[in-house]
C-alpha cells in the first residue's frame, strides 16, 4: 500500500471528521454559544419578510443579517480570519456591539456564518458549491459557495445566497429553487428575490445565474465531517471533451478530497458522474 494512497485516504476519510469536530469543539465554548445566540436574536429582531412559511422567514432573516453586517472584500484582513468560523462569529458580535467594523468576508465565509447562525436557530442547511468553466487550456474554474436550506413544510431544499443577498426562484412560478432544480433547467428560468433587501453586486449575480448553474453542484457535506456528494447537469455547452471531465474531477477532488470516496477514479473516456448522498 503506497504512501500516496494512504495520504489520499486520510484526506478523504479522516481529515473532514477531524476538522468538523475541531470546529464543533471550539464553537461549544460558552463565548461562542453566547455570540451565536446574540447573532440569532439580532437577525430575527430585524426580520421583515412577508413570507408566511416560518422556516423560509428564518432563512431570509439570517441571510439578510449576514449580508448587511459584513463586507465582501478579499484583502489582507480577510485572509487573517475569514475562514476561521469561530473568529468570524466573535468579530460579528463585536461589530454589533460597536467594537469592530463589519468583517471582511467572501462568498464561502458568508455561507459558513449563515449556516452556523441558522443552525443555532434550528434551521437545517447545507453548504453547496457551483462552478463555471472559465477556460479549458489550462483548466480554470470559477467556484461560488452558497447555502441550501431545508423547508420542512414543503419538504424541499431551496437556495439562499448571503453573498448577493438573494433567494433563487423560478422566474415564472416564483417558487424557491433547489440547486438540483436549477441545474436541470435553462438559465433564463432562474430568477431571484431580495425579500425586501438590496442586491449586492448585481453584475456578478447576473453572471452567476448565466454561467454557474450548467455544470455541477458540489454538496459540501465535508463541512459536517462527512463525504461530500456531486450532482452533474448532463448538459455542459462549453465542455469540448471527456478529457475536461477528467480534469474537472481532479479539480473537485483537490477542492474537496472527501469526493474521492464517492467518485473514485474515472478514465478520460468515462464522463464524470456523481450522486447526491
Amino acid at each position: 500500500m503506497s504512501n500516496r494512497f494512504l495520504r489520499q485516504q486520510f484526506a478523504a476519510r479522516v481529515r473532514p471528521k477531524l476538522s468538523h469536530w475541531k470546529q464543533r469543539t471550539r464553537l461549544s465554548f460558552p463565548r461562542y454559544r453566547r455570540a451565536l445566540r446574540t447573532l440569532g436574536e439580532a437577525a430575527l429582531a430585524n426580520e421583515r419578510s412577508e413570507v408566511n412559511n416560518q422556516a423560509l422567514r428564518t432563512a431570509i432573516a439570517v441571510r439578510r443579517f449576514v449580508n448587511e453586517h459584513s463586507v465582501h472584500l478579499i484583502d489582507a484582513e480577510h485572509d487573517q480570519y475569514a475562514f476561521n468560523v469561530a473568529r468570524v462569529i466573535a468579530l460579528m458580535k463585536d461589530h454589533l456591539e460597536g467594537r469592530f467594523h463589519p468583517p471582511h468576508l467572501s462568498c464561502g465565509p458568508r455561507a459558513y456564518l449563515m449556516k452556523e447562525i441558522g443552525d443555532a436557530l434550528g434551521m437545517r442547511s447545507r453548504i453547496i458549491d457551483i462552478f463555471e468553466i472559465a477556460s479549458t487550456s489550462p483548466l480554470h474554474v470559477n467556484p461560488h459557495t452558497l447555502l441550501e436550506v431545508y423547508d420542512p413544510v414543503n419538504d424541499q431544499w431551496h437556495m439562499q445566497d448571503p453573498d448577493f443577498n438573494v433567494q433563487y426562484v423560478h422566474r415564472t412560478t416564483k417558487a424557491p429553487l433547489s440547486a438540483s432544480t436549477a441545474l436541470h433547467i435553462e438559465s433564463d428560468l432562474i430568477g431571484y428575490e431580495t425579500n425586501g433587501g438590496e442586491v449586492e453586486n448585481a453584475l456578478n449575480l447576473t453572471n452567476t445565474i448565466d454561467r454557474l448553474f450548467d455544470r455541477a453542484v458540489l454538496y459540501r457535506y465535508s463541512y459536517e465531517g462527512k463525504a461530500s456528494g456531486l450532482e452533474c447537469a448532463g448538459r455542459c455547452p462549453n465542455v469540448p471533451s471527456d478529457e475536461l471531465d477528467y480534469s474537472f474531477q481532479d479539480f473537485l477532488c483537490a477542492r474537496d478530497p472527501s469526493l474521492r470516496l464517492s467518485l473514485g477514479r474515472h478514465s478520460p473516456n468515462q464522463p464524470l458522474k456523481g450522486s447526491v448522498n
